[in-house]
């Protein structure tokens, strides 16, 4: 592996490593100071924040753990035992009140989904469009803005997505007719609430790709049967 290739898999195995190389967060105000001099501009702090806490990076390394391993199956990589234990599991959820922080992770998730494992697609799934519209998506145009912030002109999150008021598509090398076949890319996916399992089942086998990341948003508001459809894809 060389170049940019083998900072993919650093950034696949260290979501951490991700959001302070990729996004500019998690990043003392020296290392900030740094970053400064190198790109020419004057990052600080979020707020008043300049770190994630602890919860925020045990929920990402989980994902990132599970993620991998199941790239690996995909991949023909042999497990190790541990691994194996974990195949099975289907996701990562976390009890969270307000304030705390999770459409922040779930945004730096679905960032860092999109750029580390190829041809992805990541659906922001939710009870209501406009939910999500209002919530979640711009959330993760916050942190495409901490990026440039940071990094100026040599963001990697600007050279590598097509920002767009309802989806994100990955375009690295691609011309945007070519983009719009492609699953690579960030977009909001709602359903009937009074649908059959049939017809969900028929909407996400319509966005099929080998590497897909489900974020369910308010999750109570969404239907169970949306739930047995993902668990089925």
């Amino acid at each position: 592996m060389k170049g940019f290739d083998q900072l993919l898999h650093i950034w696949r195995v260290n979501p951490i490593r991700f959001i302070q190389d990729v996004v500019g967060y998690h990043l003392t105000q020296e290392e900030l100071n740094e970053k400064g001099k190198l790109y020419g501009t004057k990052p600080g702090p979020i707020g008043k924040h300049y770190l994630l806490d602890p919860l925020q990076v045990d929920i990402l390394q989980s994902i990132a753990d599970l993620a991998f391993i199941k790239w690996k199956v995909s991949n023909d990589i042999p497990l190790h035992e541990v691994e194996k234990k974990l195949i099975k599991t289907k996701g990562v959820s976390t009890m969270a009140g307000k304030g705390c922080g999770k459409t922040a992770i779930a945004s730096l998730v679905s960032l860092w989904y999109l750029i580390c494992y190829d041809q992805s697609k990541v659906l922001l799934v939710g009870p209501k469009y406009d939910q999500i519209k209002k919530g979640l998506f711009p959330e993760i145009g916050k942190w495409i803005a901490r990026s440039l912030e940071v990094y100026g002109e040599k963001s990697e999150l600007k050279r590598l997505l097509d920002v767009g008021s309802e989806e994100i598509l990955y375009k690295d090398g691609l011309d945007k007719a070519v983009r719009a076949t492609k699953h690579w890319s960030i977009k909001i996916l709602t359903f009937n609430p009074g649908g059959s399992i049939e017809e969900q089942k028929a909407k996400i086998a319509g966005i099929h790709t080998d590497n897909m990341l489900f974020i369910m948003d308010e999750a109570p508001g969404i239907p169970n049967l949306v739930f047995d459809a993902i668990d089925e894809t």
